[in-house]
């Protein structure tokens, strides 16, 4: 059996479908697995089928990235089970570093982007 549903609210998990007197059948995503919280969008018109078991979520992708905030460059986004995250890894663009009296450091945590040169002595002289 193949439905179409528009879903007045978003789930909040795994999820049941009862249509027809089937009894409540879980609606799983195309792997097999259940769904997460906001698989099902308020507004939704989802994609159904009945496969004699369960109802099968089409057009939802299977699984998704388990990257944080901090896995992500800054300005960059992921989707991930738990929705999109906006990343917050800095980036250091090109520089170059000359020797001088005192330490210079790249702070830990950075995505260099572009080329880190560090100059040799004599441009110090």
């Amino acid at each position: 059996m193949s439905v179409k549903i528009e879903f007045t609210n978003a789930n909040t998990g795994a999820s049941t479908l009862n249509i027809n007197s089937l009894g409540a059948k879980a609606i799983q995503k195309s792997n097999g697995s259940a769904l997460s919280s906001g698989n099902i969008k308020t507004g939704q018109i989802a994609h159904l089928v009945y496969n004699g078991t369960v109802f099968q979520l089409l057009g939802e992708g299977g699984e998704y990235g388990t990257a944080t905030a901090e896995d992500v460059l800054a300005g960059k986004n992921i989707g991930t089970e738990s929705g999109l995250v906006v990343g917050i890894i800095p980036s250091k663009v090109a520089a170059t570093i000359i020797p001088g009296t005192t330490d210079q450091s790249i702070a830990a945590g950075q995505h260099l982007v572009g080329v880190q040169t560090i100059a040799p002595w004599e441009a110090m002289q």
